[in-house]
């Protein structure tokens, strides 16, 4: 699709099947599976996302205008603590309207969406496999929620709307449907 769109949302889609699938499949207690699962997922992301936040702070220190430096110092904050979505939201940062003075660090809104979801479903799937509850209701009620909040969020502020993780996990939770289908 013309301009990028659609790529993050296919990403979220494919990342919430990965996670799913993850977690109901495989050896071990779900206990056991969480454990290994968070701690395979700091083991990846973490050392490359902190060094690179390090990297692009030097450089920007160097490169970039002094007058955005407190700007970018904050945005390297929220990404480091995988919260650059929320950043820019509070920050009302239109990414597509970034063209003057873009953060070094806008493209880590997304890595903050998925990993706030990988915070929040995982708990969310021990505790409804802990009370035998149905998966499949739990992924749709959530994710029609999201899915609302969505489309509201876009009609009252679609720049926090586009940040927040509210917002986005129904697209991480189609995945999870395709997961449980399959």
């Amino acid at each position: 699709i013309k301009g990028g769109f659609l790529g993050v949302d296919i990403f979220f889609v494919i990342s919430g099947y990965v996670i799913t699938q993850n977690l109901a499949s495989g050896q071990g207690t779900l206990e056991e599976k969480l454990k290994e699962f968070y701690l395979r997922r700091a083991k990846r992301i973490l050392p490359s996302s902190l060094f690179v936040i390090l990297v692009v702070a030097l450089l920007s220190r160097f490169f970039l205008a002094p007058i955005y430096q407190p700007r970018f110092r904050v945005d390297a904050l929220w990404s480091s603590l995988m919260g650059a979505n929320i950043g820019f939201g509070l920050h009302n940062l239109d990414y597509l309207q970034a063209t003057v003075s873009p953060s070094p660090y806008l493209h880590y809104w997304s890595l903050g969406v998925e990993e706030q979801f990988y915070i929040i479903w995982p708990p969310i799937l021990w505790a409804a496999w802990r009370l035998r509850m149905r998966v499949l209701p739990v992924i749709l009620v959530i994710g029609l929620a999201s899915f609302a909040f969505n489309l509201y969020g876009i009609a009252i502020d679609p720049v926090a709307s586009f940040y927040s993780p509210l917002t986005r996990f129904w697209e991480l939770l189609i995945g999870a449907l395709l997961a449980y289908v399959t």
